[in-house]
């Protein structure tokens, strides 16, 4: 029977827990060790369902669709709980992670084409332009760790024009643009 805990703040006790059967049916919410809530279904659970804790305080459970597969959303008082699919905080860990990845795989790439002569690297594009966009994207992850929204717009900007002049490039030599690049890049963006 899977599980997931959750704090009420931020950095604070995991004192909340959900508990249900396979495909989010039966969902059993437990506060301190005791049962304050059922869900009988995922079809309640998908129009979101709330449970009031013993502090008055209401949560507010929801199953939400999250690319390939469903999350659990829990909201307390409307606002998202420390960790959860919801937080603030969690969006903007992954965006910085995706945007350090993007910097170390070019960085790395084009070091390695450049110093080693790959020529199979070199074919694929990886080089000195590589190394120039993995350090834009290291700086760009500089500044949305620290929450930068503009540095976060700028970076959808770049890897989206990056994956259009990709395909732009492949076609105008009259080859067939890399599918699995660009749904790679597509669950980046995403």
């Amino acid at each position: 029977m899977p599980k997931q805990a959750f704090a009420l703040e931020p950095g604070g006790k995991k004192r909340l827990e959900v508990s249900w059967k396979r495909g989010f049916e039966k969902v059993f919410v437990w506060f301190d060790g005791r049962v304050v809530g059922f869900i009988p279904d995922r079809r309640a659970l998908s129009a979101g369902q709330e449970v009031r804790l013993p502090d008055s305080s209401t949560v507010t459970f929801q199953v939400v669709r999250k690319f390939l597969s469903r999350k659990l959303r829990a909201l307390r008082n409307g606002q998202p709980l420390p960790k959860t699919v919801s937080d603030p905080e969690r969006r903007w860990k992954n965006a910085y992670g995706v945007l350090y990845l993007i910097a170390g795989i070019n960085l790395v790439l084009g070091t390695v084409a450049l110093l080693f002569n790959v020529e199979f690297l070199q074919q694929l594009g990886a080089g000195l332009g590589s190394i120039l966009f993995g350090l834009v994207f290291l700086i760009l992850g500089y500044f949305i760790q620290r929450k930068s929204v503009a540095a976060l717009i700028t970076a959808i900007v770049l890897f989206a024009f990056d994956a259009l002049v990709g395909v732009v490039l492949a076609v105008a030599e009259g080859g067939t643009p890399s599918t699995g690049g660009l749904v790679a890049k597509g669950i980046f963006l995403y």
